[in-house]
């Protein structure tokens, strides 16, 4: 935040365009103050249908409901997003995609810089193919890196097995 700051204020006139999905409070308020002095703020919303539309079906499961709505989606040549919330629990779930033989992709942050970019434009191409299921099991690093359109996602708190259900989520 400091650096972003920095810039702001260093770069006066420069028009700045910045999207986030999540700014906490008093982040937004000390950027709303440093842009004060450059001009203002000027909020850019998308269409109102589509701001209020209804794009999900939001679904409370079980594990063993999900593998099945995992195995119908890739029946059906469907794309599939599985967040997990560690590495660790990601490969775990690409270790059991490869058991099942499902056709898993796996994205995380601790590839090398230029594996993770292959992997990154890998993953953007089998989403774009409208023939071909595709898994990507991946951390939250696909939240900020990937702008993608899944039938299902599966948020990682689904991916922790302690928990006897959790949540679903259908992009339409």
């Amino acid at each position: 935040m400091h650096y972003l700051l920095r810039f702001l204020k260093t770069f006066s006139g420069l028009p700045v365009l910045l999207m986030t999905a999540t700014l906490p409070p008093s982040r937004k308020r000390v950027l709303e103050e440093t842009c004060k002095i450059r001009g203002g703020v000027e909020v850019i919303y998308g269409p109102k249908e589509r701001e209020v539309s209804k794009r999900y079906i939001l679904e409370t499961s079980t594990v063993e409901k999900v593998w099945t709505q995992i195995e119908e989606t890739i029946n059906s040549d469907g794309k599939i997003l599985w967040v997990s919330n560690t590495v660790k629990k990601a490969m775990e779930n690409v270790d059991i995609c490869l058991q099942k033989q499902l056709p898993v992709q796996p994205f995380h942050s601790r590839y090398k810089y230029k594996d993770r970019l292959q992997r990154q434009q890998s993953l953007v191409r089998g989403f774009n193919d409208l023939e071909s299921p595709l898994l990507a099991v991946t951390t939250q690093i696909a939240e900020m890196s990937l702008d993608i359109s899944a039938d299902l996602l599966i948020p990682f708190l689904l991916a922790n097995r302690k928990a006897s259900s959790s949540g679903c989520i259908f992009s339409k």
